[in-house]
């Protein structure tokens, strides 16, 4: 039976020397290795083991029982939150470690919360119990009352259930409540039974131990074994894509998760959404940085296409498998890059593009001679310095800028016109305010007898292929409908870049409009926060909190401890967490997860500092091009409509 787990917690939980210790007590390698040593055969990379710290996601497997498990270990840092939830969509099961000494993190909870989202069946480890003043039992009852109620200690499983487990097991199911008391003793009944709850999310198992010293890895083992999978190996291969990654070579390899069929090397898949064909080509098992060839791959395993195709990206599905979009990470802030003089700014996007095909959420974009790109936070941009820097790049960042946004209040019609000699395109596109989250929708209302489809559906590409960018600040629109009212090509001189040109300038000629009738809104990202605070420091910082131009629930208090949850602005959120070591006498922890957009709270001050002048950015023109006695000119965005050639609204 084929099963992936995923191995996660807060950074420094003992994630990694956990699943170092999985390998060597499943007997897959014969040598422990480990963190501190740099011998880990799952921190490969010298980034990782120079800095002690797990940054990219990486792959390994280990046979137990008669099962064989595809393991996962994942970074634990906030800013490498996205390779984390992408390694979910390949996850059977889960084991969520929390450090005994450390306790309860935001982070955790980030991370359970999201593990019930997907439901996830879930183990959670107790780690470093040999620490000194390490209270397991402490930690559990907070864990109960924080996370679930149906959380059951499971220490000294051997693949059977002790009288005092299947008791605490009985106050969770009608059908084992109803066996304990009948003095039901078949080991495999309660193993069955249990497996099924255990499947369901109806129970977690919780182990102490300490993945240093190598306790409790053996009970981690046998409650592996609970869970049951069922993968089909008839029918066409489908699977997905959870991982992309760039070998020594630069070659792109693909890390995927077969979910059913059988897959052989260099045959043909059929991606989900688009139905373009792809080649598998080789395909390897990954064991840490050892990749193992082989010809053919099952339903359940964990694999490598290598190469990858250049369609296939992180989320893509084939065969069928629905592909999947992230729901938790978004990069909140925007940064540019500053790179030598001898590094030409096209060859230096390219290797940011190769950096963003492993990580989508940077968004890399290149306008004249601005390379921007999206973060998470400081670290990671010390991490892509670093790989730059071995690709011979030495490139520095701008401060990190709020990445803000804008949208509509009210619809406006824009007109594009794009005529210089022997070229042809009109395009009036109705502008309309979206539903929040939506992002850029299109719609046609033109008639297929007035403008052919095939030009409609170029109209549609063009509108869809970039993000609009604003009048008001420069940054990004989103929560638009754009609908497509009035369009015109030439029989002649009419080419497919010519509804290019009209249609980025109908849109830039509406939000022009816009501003100057005062309806463009400005919108921030919210974080929603949790921060777990000493009691003595909880007034101090819930007060700082309550000023903030959010919301704030009222403090919550377990012992020693307060955690304090609310939304704010992440432009007033971020020097907070910073000062929250100072506040709490580095005892304090945070967690934070993108809460969507909403009205700025400071537009005037923002819009000041940036101080954009729409005209001035010329590589987004709101002016069109019309012909006259052979010649092209170009007439400003505000008398456009007096020149279009279409009826106006």
């Amino acid at each position: 039976m084929n099963k992936t787990i995923g191995i996660l917690a807060h950074v420094d939980g003992g994630k990694t020397t956990l699943s170092e210790q999985l390998l060597y007590q499943s007997g897959q390698v014969r040598t422990l290795g480990k963190v501190d040593d740099a011998s880990s055969r799952l921190d490969e990379d010298e980034m990782e083991r120079r800095r002690g710290i797990t940054i990219f996601s990486h792959s390994a497997w280990f046979s137990y029982g008669g099962d064989r498990y595809y393991l996962l270990d994942t970074p634990g840092h906030t800013d490498f939150f996205g390779q984390t939830e992408r390694c979910l969509w390949a996850l059977d099961l889960a084991v969520l470690v929390v450090s005994i000494p450390e306790g309860i993190r935001g982070h955790t909870l980030t991370l359970w919360r999201l593990l019930r989202q997907q439901n996830i069946p879930t183990i959670l480890f107790l780690n470093k119990a040999d620490q000194p003043g390490a209270d397991p039992k402490a930690l559990l009852a907070r864990l109960k009352e924080r996370l679930s109620p149906d959380l059951v200690a499971m220490d000294g499983f051997d693949g059977t259930f002790s009288p005092a487990q299947q008791e605490e097991l009985a106050g969770l199911d009608e059908i084992l409540c109803d066996a304990f008391l009948a003095g039901e003793q078949d080991p495999s009944f309660w193993v069955s039974q249990a497996g099924a709850l255990f499947g369901q999310g109806s129970w977690f198992p919780v182990l102490t131990g300490s993945a240093l010293q190598g306790k409790g890895v053996k009970e981690l083992l046998e409650l592996l074994g609970l869970l049951s999978t069922r993968y089909s190996l008839e029918g066409e291969p489908k699977g997905l894509v959870y991982q992309i990654r760039y070998d020594e070579k630069k070659t792109p390899m693909a890390f995927c998760k077969l979910t059913g069929g059988t897959l052989q090397t260099r045959i043909p898949l059929t991606l989900t959404d688009t139905g373009e064909t792809v080649k598998a080509g080789q395909l390897k098992i990954p064991l840490g940085g050892k990749l193992t060839p082989t010809q053919q791959v099952q339903a359940g395993e964990v694999f490598v296409m290598l190469p990858a195709p250049e369609t296939l990206s992180c989320g893509a599905g084939f065969g069928g498998e629905p592909s999947k979009r992230l729901a938790q990470t978004a990069p909140l802030l925007t940064v540019q890059a500053v790179c030598p003089d001898d590094c030409p700014l096209p060859e230096l996007a390219q290797r940011f593009h190769r950096l963003e095909r492993e990580e989508p959420s940077l968004k890399v974009q290149l306008a004249g001679d601005k390379l921007t790109l999206r973060s998470m936070g400081a670290i990671q941009l010390e991490i892509l310095q670093d790989l730059l820097a071995r690709d011979g790049a030495e490139v520095s960042f701008t401060k990190p800028d709020i990445l803000y946004q804008e949208t509509l209040k009210a619809p406006v019609t824009g007109y594009g016109h794009y005529e210089p000699l022997r070229h042809y395109a009109e395009v009036h596109l109705r502008l309309e305010p979206g539903k929040r989250g939506s992002g850029i929708v299109f719609e046609s209302r033109v008639p297929t007898d007035v403008l052919e489809q095939n030009w409609q559906n170029l109209i549609r590409t063009h509108v869809l292929e970039q993000v609009p960018t604003g009048v008001l600040t420069g940054s990004p629109v989103t929560d638009l409908k754009v609908v497509l009212v009035a369009a015109r090509a030439h029989l002649k001189h009419t080419e497919g870049g010519d509804f290019r040109q009209a249609t980025y300038r109908a849109i830039r000629q509406g939000l022009m409009q816009a501003k100057q009738q005062g309806e463009i809104l400005l919108l921030e990202p919210i974080y929603r926060y949790q921060l777990l605070v000493p009691g003595d420091a909880a007034g101090k910082v819930n007060g700082l909190l309550a000023a903030l131009a959010g919301q704030s629930h009222p403090p919550r208090f377990d012992q020693e401890w307060a955690e304090l949850s609310g939304t704010a602005p992440v432009e007033q959120m971020l020097p907070l967490l910073e000062q929250l070591p100072a506040l709490t006498a580095g005892r304090g922890s945070a967690s934070t997860t993108f809460a969507g957009y909403a009205p700025c709270h400071n537009t005037d001050s923002v819009v000041q500092q940036r101080d954009y002048d729409p005209i001035r950015d010329i590589d987004h023109p709101a002016d069109s091009i019309f012909c006259s006695h052979g010649a092209g000119f170009t007439v400003p965005w505000e008398k456009v409509k007096e020149y279009v050639h279409l009826p106006v609204e």
